[in-house]
């Protein structure tokens, strides 16, 4: 028992150091929360994925607030929303990896990823994203 405990406490944090130490060379550390400019609702992201990277932002939203989460067409990158522990529905990202639009089933914090698709896992990554909340 108490081997498993200590293994599955060495899994959590590898898994959260990994990302954090690769986050820094995409300019989007692990976890890094979406800041909107005073007065607005929109908050534009923009990196550089490396090779096996992913890239994890946080979003704070409330139940029935509308998120819309869009990737800049001509990105090679794919994008996959993490809804808070509390909502056990999945969340569809629609056009093929790009896009999100949707009324939020929870309140907390939603993970936004960025990751590089298949055909581009072996070069660096350009992405843009635009985030909205109302």
């Amino acid at each position: 028992m108490k081997n498993t405990i200590m293994l599955g406490t060495l899994t959590a944090v590898l898994l959260v150091l990994a990302p954090g130490a690769g986050a820094q060379e995409t300019k989007a550390p692990a976890g890094m929360p979406v800041e909107f400019a005073k007065g607005t609702s929109t908050a534009t992201l923009k990196g550089v994925l490396r090779p096996g990277v992913t890239a994890v932002y946080t979003v704070g939203a409330l139940s029935g607030q509308l998120l819309e989460v869009r990737l800049d067409p001509k990105s090679n990158a794919q994008i996959k929303l993490v809804p808070p522990s509390s909502v056990e529905s999945p969340m569809v990202v629609e056009q093929d990896g790009r896009a999100f639009s949707g009324r939020l089933p929870g309140t907390g914090q939603y993970l936004i990823q960025v990751s590089a698709r298949a055909s581009a896992i072996k070069a660096a990554v350009p992405y843009v994203i635009e985030v909205q909340t109302r």
